[in-house]
């Protein structure tokens, strides 16, 4: 696969696949493809299971960067989620995730994934490694 593409649908999304995004201090932040959603037996076309990367960096990220880093947080997400926060997915990260690469999706549980508004996951980055400032009132409004 060639690096960066915009998605346009989960069709090319797959397990291990970053992008990144730029925060209010200039540094970047990086989502995860945690897994492609089915429904029915059927793939999900707008909806994935995605995560936040405990990375952070002045510059845009490279595979050996993300090698080491841990899923903050995950939820499910609309493909939007990555269109408006960066918009191309850049690259690939080998890596354990704990999760099927496919997953079905049954709708909101209360011991499962939330699911995540398109801007979410840039809240919740401004919170753990912006500048100081974000207050969980201000994650919740975008959730």
């Amino acid at each position: 696969m060639n690096f960066p593409f915009e998605p346009r649908s989960t069709s090319y999304l797959r397990q291990g696949q970053y992008w990144s995004f730029q925060l209010s201090n200039g540094h970047f932040a990086c989502g995860l493809v945690l897994a492609r959603t089915t429904s029915e037996g059927k793939l999900n076309r707008t909806l994935f299971l995605g995560g936040l990367l405990n990375w952070s960096g002045p510059s845009l990220p490279t595979p050996s960067n993300l090698k080491n880093a841990d899923v903050l947080q995950n939820g499910f997400m609309h493909i939007r989620a990555i269109q408006r926060n960066g918009g191309e997915v850049n690259g690939a990260v080998d890596g354990t995730w704990d999760v099927a690469p496919e997953v079905v999706y049954t709708g909101l549980t209360s011991d499962g994934p939330s699911i995540w508004g398109y801007g979410y996951i840039r809240a919740l980055a401004e919170k753990h490694f912006g500048d100081e400032g974000w207050s969980d009132k201000q994650l919740r409004k975008t959730a």
